[in-house]
């Protein structure tokens, strides 16, 4: 049976780093809670629509913005996730420990050194602990900036698992760099990889399986192409404020109606096939026990789920 892991990066972005232009009560309604003049569209609605089909989410939840902002609204997020019974795991930016309001801030993790990336790896797992979310077993890095310090970082803190490495991204945002792509978990340094999924965009572009990067045709197709193919994981990537548009100079928050409907309708289909497909939660994989050695071909959905796609992109772009 495919795993799907149900991915969210929760996390709050402001206009700038100099947080004299930004309200943090503001911020953390719009990005965390995804609240809108006609509702909530955030954490707790995506929550809602997983347990309605009877499924859990993976909430890798950023946590180096509690020393620039405090804590509250990081024990806010940690205490909605967990009494609701999905995982907490960790997430950092480490821009929020750059130097708010400075020019020249370190966007990604590889453009540390390997001490300087443990350091902020475990000052955010502190961070989420004081919170309440206990110990965590798995991390993001954000923007997937990742290196492999990032991995032996990981395996000196005792990190089981990494899910940074996104194959779409490599050499931009990622810089996991491997010979051939990884499609399936791979043991490296320690630590267990397990990649964000792709899927063929045409010929050898990449696409990674991000709700808002990817069709609900072309999601469902690689889903099945995965179970098909043995696969032991399938991760998706959503993120806390995917449901809502930002207006990029306001910063006004209304609803997406084609990314709830995307959101709403992966829900369906994954709860219609049970038989394929279940979500677990990361702190319930035991790292000993996950296959690494499996060998997979990224699927390639058909032109009409690309055009389905494209339509839908341009829909949103006038919207």
């Amino acid at each position: 049976m495919l795993r799907v892991l149900l991915t969210c990066d929760v996390e709050m972005w402001p206009r700038s780093m100099d947080l004299r232009r930004d309200d943090p009560q503001a911020l953390y309604e719009r990005d965390i809670l995804g609240r809108t003049p006609d509702g909530d569209f955030g954490i707790a609605y995506q929550m809602d629509v997983l347990e309605r089909h009877g499924l859990r989410g993976v909430f890798l939840v950023e946590a180096l913005h509690a020393d620039a902002l405090g804590q509250r609204f990081l024990v806010e997020t940690v205490s909605a996730v967990r009494d609701r019974g999905h995982d907490v795991q960790l997430h950092v930016h480490p821009e929020w420990c750059s130097g708010v309001g400075r020019n020249g801030l370190t966007r990604c993790l590889w453009e540390l050194p390997l001490h300087d990336q443990a350091t902020l790896i475990d000052r955010g797992r502190q961070n989420l602990r004081d919170a309440g979310a206990g110990d965590v077993c798995a991390f993001r890095a954000g923007s997937y900036g990742a290196n492999f310090d990032t991995l032996a970082a990981l395996r000196q803190l005792g990190i089981a698992f990494d899910t940074s490495y996104n194959p779409a991204l490599l050499g931009t945002h990622c810089h996991l760099f491997t010979e051939r792509p990884w499609l399936q978990p791979v043991e490296h340094d320690g630590v267990i990889e397990l990649p964000i999924s792709c899927l063929a965009d045409g010929g050898t572009r990449l696409r990674h399986a991000q709700l808002a990067a990817c069709s609900s045709r072309e999601l469902e197709a690689a889903l099945l192409h995965a179970a098909r193919a043995g696969w032991f994981t399938f991760v998706i990537v959503l993120h806390s404020f995917e449901l809502i548009r930002r207006h990029p100079h306001t910063g006004r928050a209304r609803p997406d109606p084609i990314m709830i409907r995307r959101f709403e309708r992966l829900g369906r289909f994954l709860a219609a096939h049970r038989e394929l497909f279940r979500t677990p939660l990361l702190r319930e994989l035991d790292p000993c026990a996950v296959p690494v050695d499996i060998k997979a071909q990224v699927c390639a959905p058909g032109m009409l789920e690309r055009a389905w796609r494209r339509a839908e992109q341009f829909r949103r772009r006038w919207l």
